[in-house]
This record gives structure tokens, C-alpha cells and sequence, in this order.
């Protein structure tokens, strides 16, 4: 790589998480614990969500495919997220940082948190050469989602792709293109693209490196929420470790060019930040969680149901037990009975038809429509439990779901995290388990990939079940300020 090259790709990765690191400082206020991780963190999946939106704008407005005109909105981007500023209100309430910080850790405990850092940063370091100097290699990459991307490159716009049906009938020199999935979404070649724009040339290693950055977004995202939550540092680089290790995460990494991880990215942060809304209550991490959640179909079809899941998760996340015990009980006995009688057949942009009734099920991309289940639970425990996939990540999220179900009584957060888990589960459930998709659970050609989407979740759900708010000291207003007064303590989350 030329000199030239990393200064354009140092760039074209920089500018993006600039602006969203802009938006993403809104959200927290000052002196909160984890503060300056979570805003890189966020900022980073933002800022790239950002860039997705402007490419598509100016497409939509028959503008080609300008670097120098989404540098200019991507610089009014962070502009105006500078400018915000002057009207949120940053000012702290709490001071939580001192409470476990690093100072509170015995000499034990920094050796500890040292050595762990240390292994998250070889686990980064050894996966940076993988992405950098592997050509696109994985299949679903180079047939799916790249092969738009150079196309776009190629012809300066995002020119059209369409199913085989109307690419024959248009002729050769019809203008648009086909492939077996056309009709994915647009934001994974929009990413290869802006690293190729940026570049000047085509690349198949280079315009993965946003692949390796967003794992380093994801670890930071992570450790800075479950600082504000609570968690010592010693915990929050626990829970990291626990991320970056999976070893189907650092697949996704070293063979970039999927969709997955990106999904998987988007989940875990909307799933802290459905932590802190149903714990606290916290209203900017309600509308962080809402702005993940719509990023969400972009990236992948099956966004739009994990999005659903947050969003219907969110709406019931701050009720107590009863009235929420009372308000599923409602949704699901509401929802069987309109299964059961009249159906529910919708089609979904972007998606397809999703139909529900008495005669079947019609999913998107699904093989069937009779509803049965296939015997695949010794091949799904397989992935889950014994073969090297996932370490023991699934053993660790069953622990964490039986836990979950009393310390969800008293803890709304946790709560909120467990039941986006057990969704989530039972979504893939009758994907892989109730239509002909258990084809792909048998060869194992999706399976793991979709669990990628919920895994991050269930890491956050598995450390959530160690920290409790920290008790942070109100900063004193004027109304506080007398020499005789003490300032109180309280309990505070993200």
C-alpha cells in the first residue's frame, strides 16, 4: 500500500466516524463514566450510517457519485452536530466516573484488567494483516455484495440491479445488471464503494478495512456503556474479551465482506442502549436505541424483524412486572388469535411477503409454506454447543437467560436485554426450525451467521447480570451550594 493509498483510506475511514462521533457526543452528558468509548463507539456505526444515507441521496437525486460532494455533506453532518451543542444540554448531573474506576481497582485487579487488554489488543493485531493483505475471499462477499460495489465504481453511479427474469427481457444493452440476490440491501457495497472512491482504484483488500474498524467500534462501544451502567473496568474488559474472542466474529473480520457483522454491530448498541432506557429510563439512549434499530434494514433484510424486536421491546421496556406481565400476555394471545383466524399477510419493502394464517407461513427467501417442524435440534446443538463456532458463549447465555429471569423482576434493564435474547432466539427458531431454511441449519451455510446477528446481545446480557447502577455523586447546583450541606448520593446507570 502507497503512501498516497493510506492517507486516502485513513480519509475515507476518518470522516465518516467524525460525523457520527459528533452526533454521538449528544447523548451523554459529561463526566459520565465510559463516556468517550461509547461516543467513538456509537459514533462510528452512525457516521457510516450517515454516509449509506447521503450515497443514496445523491443517487436519488441523478447525482453521480461525487467524493467531493459527500465530503461536503459529510462535513455539514458533523457541522451541524458540533452546532447542536450550543442548545443540548451536556452539563453533568451525576459525577459517576470515580466510583470503580481505575483507582478502585486493587493492584490484582489492574494486572487483571491489563492482561486482558493486552489480549484484546493481539486479538485486534493479528486480525488487522488478515484484512489488509487477503484478497476478497469469502463467497457470499464476492457474490453478493461486492459485485455491486464495482459495478457502481465502474460506471461513476449506482447503476441498477435487477432479478435474471427482467435483465433477459431488458437485452445487453438495457443499462442494469443481475445476480442471484439482487435485491439486497444497498449499505455493504455502499461501504466497499466509498473505500474505492476514496482510494481511486479498486481494491479487494483495502475496502474491507471498515470490517476490522467496526469490530474495534463494537469492543469500544461496549466497554464505555457497561462503564456508565456501572461495571468496574476490570468487567467491562472482561465483557470486550468475551466479544472479540468468538471466534466466528473474528472470521467475519479476517474473510470481511459480509453483512453479518454489521447487523451484529447495530444489535449490540441498540441493545445497551435499550439497557440504560429500561433501567433509568434515559431518554437520549431511547432515541440511540430508535436510531440503531431503523439503521438496521439497510445492511440486511432480516434487519426490519430485529428492528421490530427492539422497537416493540423498547415500548414495554420501563412498565413494572405486573403491567408487563399483563401487556404480553395481551400481545401474544392478541397476535395467536389473529394467526389463528384471519391471518396476517403484509408485503414489506425491500423485504417481501410475510404471511401468517391457518394454512401456512410465507417468509421472505423461505422454501416453504407448511408449517412443521424439522428435525434439526441435534445439527443447531451442534453449532451451538460443541463444535468451535462460538466457544462457550451459548452455555454462558443459557446460564444468563435462567438468571435473567429473576434478576429481570427487579431490574428493568436486564429485563429489556433478555427478552430481545429470548425474541431473538425464537425468531430463528421458526426460521430454521419451521421452514424449508432448515436446509441451511443441516449445511450450516446460514445458521451461524443469522446467530451472529443476536450474539453481541446475549454478551451484553451475560454482563449486565454483574454490575448494578453505581451509587455517583450529584454535582451541587446553586441550590446545593451551602457550606453545611452534603452532596447526596444516588444510583445511576448509562
Amino acid at each position: 500500500m502507497s503512501s498516497s493509498d493510506a492517507l486516502n483510506l485513513a480519509f475515507a475511514l476518518m470522516l465518516p466516524w467524525l460525523a457520527g462521533v459528533a452526533w454521538a457526543g449528544l447523548f451523554w452528558r459529561r463526566r459520565t463514566a465510559g463516556r468517550i468509548p461509547a461516543v467513538l463507539g456509537y459514533g462510528f456505526l452512525l457516521g457510516w450510517t450517515f454516509l449509506v444515507l447521503i450515497l443514496l441521496g445523491l443517487d436519488a437525486a441523478g447525482i453521480s457519485q461525487s467524493v467531493t460532494v459527500a465530503v461536503v455533506l459529510l462535513g455539514a453532518a458533523a457541522a451541524l452536530g458540533l452546532l447542536l451543542r450550543r442548545w443540548v444540554d451536556l452539563s453533568p448531573k451525576f459525577d459517576s466516573r470515580g466510583a470503580t474506576g481505575w483507582a478502585a481497582l486493587s493492584v490484582s485487579g489492574r494486572v487483571a484488567a491489563g492482561l486482558l487488554l493486552a489480549l484484546v489488543a493481539v486479538r485486534l493485531g493479528t486480525l488487522l494483516p488478515e484484512v489488509v493483505w487477503r484478497p476478497l475471499y469469502p463467497w457470499d462477499a464476492w457474490m453478493n455484495w461486492a459485485p455491486k460495489a464495482r459495478a457502481w465504481f465502474e460506471h461513476g453511479w449506482l447503476v441498477p440491479f435487477v432479478s435474471r427474469d427482467d435483465w433477459m427481457a431488458g437485452g445487453a444493452d438495457a443499462g442494469f445488471y443481475t445476480m442471484m440476490n439482487w435485491d439486497h440491501p444497498p449499505a455493504v457495497p455502499l461501504i466497499h464503494l466509498w473505500s474505492a472512491l476514496m482510494l481511486g482504484h479498486w481494491d479487494d483488500g483495502l475496502i474491507n478495512l471498515p470490517w476490522w474498524f467496526l469490530l474495534v467500534a463494537m469492543a469500544l462501544a461496549l466497554y464505555g456503556q457497561a462503564r456508565g451502567a456501572g461495571a468496574s473496568p476490570l468487567l467491562a474488559l472482561l465483557g470486550v474479551y468475551l466479544l472479540v474472542s468468538i471466534p466466528l466474529v473474528a472470521s467475519h473480520v479476517a474473510l470481511a465482506g459480509y453483512g453479518d457483522l454489521w447487523i451484529g454491530g447495530l444489535m449490540l448498541l441498540a441493545g445497551m442502549s435499550l439497557h440504560s432506557w429500561g433501567r433509568d429510563g434515559n431518554a437520549r439512549q431511547g432515541l440511540l436505541l430508535l436510531a440503531c434499530a431503523a439503521a438496521l434494514p439497510l445492511f440486511k433484510s432480516p434487519g426490519l424483524v430485529w428492528a421490530l424486536i427492539l422497537v416493540a421491546v423498547a415500548l414495554v421496556a420501563r412498565l413494572r412486572v405486573l403491567p408487563f406481565l399483563i401487556a404480553a400476555a395481551l400481545a401474544v394471545t392478541g397476535l395467536g388469535l389473529l394467526v389463528v383466524t384471519v391471518g396476517v399477510d403484509v408485503e414489506l419493502p425491500r423485504v417481501g411477503r410475510v404471511a401468517l394464517g391457518p394454512d401456512g407461513v410465507v417468509l421472505p427467501y423461505m422454501w416453504s409454506r407448511d408449517i412443521q417442524v424439522y428435525p434439526v435440534w441435534d445439527v443447531v446443538a451442534g453449532h451451538l454447543f460443541v463444535w468451535g463456532t462460538w466457544h462457550m458463549l451459548w452455555y454462558a447465555t443459557a446460564i444468563a437467560l435462567l438468571a435473567g429471569i429473576w434478576l429481570g423482576i427487579r431490574d428493568r434493564g436486564v429485563r429489556a436485554l433478555w427478552l430481545v435474547t429470548i425474541l431473538g432466539l425464537l425468531f430463528l427458531f421458526v426460521v430454521f426450525f419451521l421452514t424449508g431454511k432448515h436446509r441451511d441449519a443441516v449445511d450450516g451455510t446460514t445458521l451461524n451467521r443469522a446467530l451472529l446477528h443476536l450474539a453481541p446481545v446475549a454478551v451484553a446480557l451475560i454482563l449486565s447480570l454483574f454490575h448494578q447502577p453505581r451509587d455517583a455523586v450529584r454535582i451541587a447546583g446553586p441550590e446545593q451550594s451551602g457550606a453545611g450541606e452534603r452532596p447526596r448520593t444516588v444510583s445511576v446507570g448509562g
